[in-house]
């Protein structure tokens, strides 16, 4: 019973995350604040009341529309919501029921979801075809794999930084082969994914990428490099998750 509620609890935690990855995605590359003014409609400027700011279902309760000037509202807002909220839900199913003290549990389930969030993030903000400051992502980069080589690798400094080398090196190949429209944010993507998984699983995640990235450029005719890698690093991981 603990296990589900906790599950539950980090399903929600996930949804509120992607709400705020929404404001990210679409502030960021403006340059404007993120705290600043609040949440608004982006047609008429009116503040989105609390109570319609529910993540996921707060898109459907409106019926898409914004309450005031009745102008419809992306379904991606929602949509990016429930795959966060999936993301962070499907580790808590598969890491959970390994024999590991709650802490341990609870750093794997955050570590591999702050990674794919962060993913998910570029890779929308390239979706867009918008730009975004190296200084912004290195600030936050800097921090997390401070985290990761002292709580998830065990202080093994090195594993995070032979990954990152490998990781970039591979990467910058890879920009050899298909044509990437955002090098900065393809290279960031790979510094994350070497410096949070280690350099084995980062070369298979971005081998696997190949096929995907193919696949999103004849759907939706766009080179979604970091999207692909995003949805193929999920993919290898849960695979993972699932045999070991």
């Amino acid at each position: 019973m603990g296990e589900i509620l906790l599950i539950l609890w980090l399903a929600t935690v996930g949804a509120a995350v992607g709400s705020f990855l929404n404001v990210v995605i679409y502030r960021t590359p403006r340059g404007e604040s993120l705290i600043s003014p609040p949440s608004h409609c982006p047609k008429c400027n009116h503040k989105i009341r609390f109570y319609d700011n529910l993540p996921i279902f707060g898109w459907f309760l409106l019926g898409g529309k914004c309450r005031d000037c009745k102008m419809p509202i992306s379904f991606r807002y929602p949509l990016i919501e429930t795959v966060a909220c999936i993301t962070v839900t499907t580790f808590a199913c598969f890491i959970m029921p390994v024999d590991l003290l709650i802490e341990q549990i609870l750093v794997q389930i955050f570590w591999l979801s702050v990674l794919h969030l962060f993913l998910l993030t570029l890779g929308m903000i390239e979706f867009d075809r918008q730009m975004l400051k190296p200084l912004g992502i290195t600030l936050f980069l800097t921090p997390c794999l401070i985290f990761g080589a002292v709580f998830y690798f065990n202080f093994a400094v090195w594993e995070p930084l032979v990954g990152i080398l490998v990781s970039l090196t591979t990467g910058f190949l890879i920009t050899k082969i298909i044509r990437v429209n955002n090098r900065t944010l393809w290279l960031f993507a790979t510094v994350a994914l070497g410096g949070f998984l280690g350099w084995k699983t980062a070369i298979i995640v971005l081998l696997a990428t190949l096929p995907c990235f193919a696949a999103i450029l004849f759907v939706t005719r766009r080179s979604c490099a970091v999207l692909a890698l995003a949805m193929m690093s999920f993919l290898v991981n849960v695979w993972f998750l699932a045999v070991r």
